[in-house]
């Protein structure tokens, strides 16, 4: 028993030696993996703006009409007052735009969506399915699956992520329809969204914006728990009436919003973008190679475009250099909204943005 006894305390010092040794190692390693970061660049939070009722029918761009339950209600149109403002005072703030297609295209319509198209490939816009006539559900296919149709017809080489049922009413079936058809995300309208859709983690605040409303407070409480918790704030409105007394009192509520929210520790992106990186995410490994570099890959197939994940990496030196498969990633001295390929050193973290299936390498000053 005194021999168990003497092996099994000899056992335990060199167990505690080799963690000790393995710790001091660990410590020693010039650069050390930390993780993947929750949101794009590191940081704490996500926000979205969202706007619905936009149209591309000429017939409405000032004055929109809808018929619910045999009765007309129109509202004056502020799409384009808004447009023009956001992309002039905040071009690296994107927009979630609800759409109306109306089914349309044709020449009458071809300005509009040419400026569909410019929002999305210049400024980043994200354009979601408003439905085709904005009717209660039941819907049809037409209404439904019509407007995907109608926006990725329109706009070259474009997926449309996100549906927006109109009145945030869906009908049954309605879900597993979109989702045959590449949709992947249904907005609604409701403060506080949990499982929509079910890859976002933790809670999702729904603030709505109006002239009705007392939002400014809400928006600020709600937007310092998210930065604690690390959820997503969804700001919503209409660009019309129906929210707004005049273009004036809307334009002046996005200064105010958007200010709030632009306080460097806040991701203002769009829901597919969001939706992609959370799912890319879960699906990458990293492996080290040898002490400074590290491969990147996915672990399954994505069936959509990926965007660049945000490793994050502890290191003991300034860094000189990062180079993905051989190419130097550029340094960034502000990470910006739109995930782009870089890096960026806070003290002893490096951010290093990189697409999946890459090997990383991170050069140090000596």
């Amino acid at each position: 028993m005194k021999t168990i006894a003497t092996i099994c305390v000899l056992l335990v010092i060199v167990a505690s030696l080799l963690a000790v040794s393995s710790t001091v190692r660990a410590d020693d390693r010039p650069v050390r993996f930390l993780g993947i970061s929750k949101y794009y660049a590191g940081y704490s939070s996500a926000c979205i703006f969202r706007i619905d009722d936009f149209v591309v029918n000429p017939e409405n761009i000032y004055t929109i009409t809808f018929s619910a339950k045999s009765k007309n209600s129109s509202f004056a149109n502020y799409q384009m007052e808004l447009t023009s403002h956001i992309i002039s005072k905040y071009p690296d703030v994107r927009l979630v735009v609800g759409l109306i297609t109306n089914g349309g295209s044709g020449a009458e319509g071809a300005e509009l969506w040419e400026q569909m198209n410019m929002l999305v490939r210049t400024y980043g816009w994200e354009i979601a399915s408003h439905t085709r006539h904005h009717s209660l559900p039941p819907r049809s296919i037409d209404d439904i699956i019509g407007a995907l149709m109608d926006i990725e017809g329109n706009i070259t080489g474009y997926r449309v992520y996100t549906y927006i049922p109109p009145y945030g009413k869906t009908s049954s079936g309605e879900a597993r329809l979109l989702s045959q058809h590449g949709v992947r995300i249904i907005m609604l309208s409701t403060p506080m969204q949990l499982l929509l859709p079910r890859n976002w983690d933790r809670v999702h605040i729904t603030v709505k914006m109006s002239d009705k409303l007392p939002w400014g407070l809400f928006l600020h409480m709600m937007h310092r728990v998210e930065n604690v918790i690390g959820g997503t704030m969804i700001i919503y409105t209409h660009a019309t009436s129906y929210d707004w007394r005049s273009a004036e009192s809307l334009l002046k509520s996005f200064d105010k919003a958007i200010k709030a929210v632009k306080d460097n520790k806040t991701w203002i992106t769009v829901s597919s973008e969001l939706y992609r990186y959370e799912l890319e995410r879960k699906m990458i490994r990293v492996e080290q190679v040898n002490a400074t570099s590290y491969i990147v890959r996915a672990t399954k197939q994505l069936d959509f475009d990926p965007v660049p994940i945000t490793l994050t990496f502890k290191v003991k030196a300034q860094v000189e250099d990062v180079r993905c498969n051989d190419t130097r990633l550029p340094r960034l001295e502000s990470p910006g909204y739109r995930p782009v390929p870089g890096y960026t050193q806070r003290g002893d973290i490096l951010l290093v943005n990189a697409y999946p299936d890459s090997i990383i390498t991170i050069i140090l000053k000596q």
